[in-house]
């Protein structure tokens, strides 16, 4: 199995868009968040991804076919410099299979340096992904901080790649 990040072009904006809509849809039942009268959840951040610096986009690719995202920012909560990962998502057939392991080691990789990466505990198997990949890439030399942050209680997962 062949697993690649692509940049997201400008041109392809509308692919990661929908792909944002599945995502936002996943996390609804964790934010409680409601659609539009368009039946849109609209992902407010997308546009900056094209108009910021330090801001990344990739789709996640699997022998040749786009199987979800990993979206890089800086906008850190704990950490004082460094990427965090902004979203991060798989379509359901290719989870729990280590692609999203792969996917997330190549983000790394690619920026070098202090990382952050938050969860929120409610999100029970997306706690245990990052918990295991994070543990896996570091060799257990990473930090775990919980905090409750816009009020929800998150996991911050702080190491260096």
């Amino acid at each position: 199995m062949n697993i690649e990040l692509h940049r997201v072009t400008a041109d392809q904006k509308s692919v990661l868009n929908h792909l944002l809509e599945l995502y936002c849809y996943d996390f609804s039942e964790y934010l409680n968040t409601d659609v539009d009268e368009k039946g849109l959840f609209n992902y407010k951040y997308l546009d900056q991804y094209w108009q910021e610096d330090g801001r990344h986009a990739f789709f996640i690719i699997v022998d040749g076919k786009i199987a979800g995202f990993v979206m890089v920012n800086k906008d850190l909560k704990i950490a004082k410099e460094g990427y965090c990962i902004a979203e991060f998502f798989l379509l359901k057939k290719y989870r729990n299979k280590g692609i999203g392991s792969k996917a997330a080691y190549l983000a790394f990789n690619q920026f070098k340096g202090s990382w952050e990466v938050s969860v929120i505990t409610i999100n029970k198997p997306a706690t245990q992904f990052w918990l295991k990949a994070i543990d896996q890439y570091t060799n257990g030399k990473f930090q775990s901080i919980s905090k409750m942050y816009n009020k929800r209680e998150k996991l911050f997962l702080t190491f260096n790649a």
